[in-house]
């Protein structure tokens, strides 16, 4: 039978070097502090309340702009994925219905002489509605969801506050 145990690790009869542990998994790492677990899932509560919210007809700007800390851009994603599944239009600002039905993939505005992709257009009543949430979800919204956030904000004993600055 011949020797593999060269290819194993063990070069010239000797055994390989211990580098440290092997298991580093989620078991070797620091215990989580659960008053942070908390405090996520607080967070994520507060998100959840936040994007319900935002799924009337009516939103005002104010309404918009006192959850704006809350969310990041994926939960401001799914504000307008879950007003389209309700028939309005993505942007929370607009409370106009949904009416055309999109079949292509693609729309080519003659107009506007630009490509669009209709799996995000079919989100919104018009293009401009479109472009106006896309550049407030790209200037205003954080890229990092609250919880990752949390040193950034102050946090009282009812969970999350306004940060002070």
């Amino acid at each position: 039978m011949p020797d593999y145990s060269a290819k194993m690790g063990e070069q010239g009869g000797q055994k390989p070097e211990n580098k440290g542990p092997r298991n580093v998994g989620p078991a070797m790492k620091k215990p989580i502090d659960p008053k942070r677990v908390l405090q996520i899932l607080e967070c994520k509560r507060k998100v959840l309340a936040f994007v319900e919210s935002m799924l009337e007809p009516e939103v005002t700007m104010e309404e918009l702009k006192a959850g704006e800390e809350l969310i990041c851009r994926q939960d401001y994603d799914s504000i307008a994925q879950e007003r389209h599944i309700l028939k309005i239009c993505g942007y929370p600002l607009c409370p106009n219905k949904l009416t055309k039905v999109w079949n292509q993939r693609f729309h080519v505005s003659l107009k506007d002489k630009k490509i669009y992709d209709v799996e995000i257009r079919k989100l919104y009543c018009s293009v401009r509605c479109m472009e106006t949430s896309i550049k407030y979800r790209n200037e205003q919204v954080p890229d990092q969801p609250m919880w990752m956030r949390l040193d950034d904000i102050k946090m009282g004993p009812d969970g999350i506050e306004a940060p002070t600055e």
